[in-house]
């Protein structure tokens, strides 16, 4: 494989991964929202999941930073993508 196509593998692969932030950004709340009592969407900020007032507020921070690494390999990928565009 050359060095240009692992690149564009790269790039792929983290264009996909820009399509998968939305779900793990709203995953993570789904996922937390059963360990804070009385959480309503509607009501609250979605960062009270990773506050002391959770339960296991681990579960939203480490989402919250896996989804952060996420969204900067996701921006190299469009970087990549829209240079290679011209």
């Amino acid at each position: 494989m050359t060095s240009f196509q692992q690149r564009d593998t790269f790039t792929k692969i983290a264009l996909y991964m820009g399509i998968a932030v939305p779900i793990f950004y709203f995953g993570i709340q789904l996922l937390a929202e059963p360990f804070f009592p009385n959480y309503s969407f509607a009501d609250h900020v979605a960062s009270l999941l990773g506050s002391d007032l959770s339960t296991f507020p681990a579960l939203f921070n480490i989402g919250a930073i896996v989804t952060g690494v996420v969204s900067i390999i996701a921006s190299f990928g469009f970087l990549r993508a829209l240079q290679k565009l011209g």
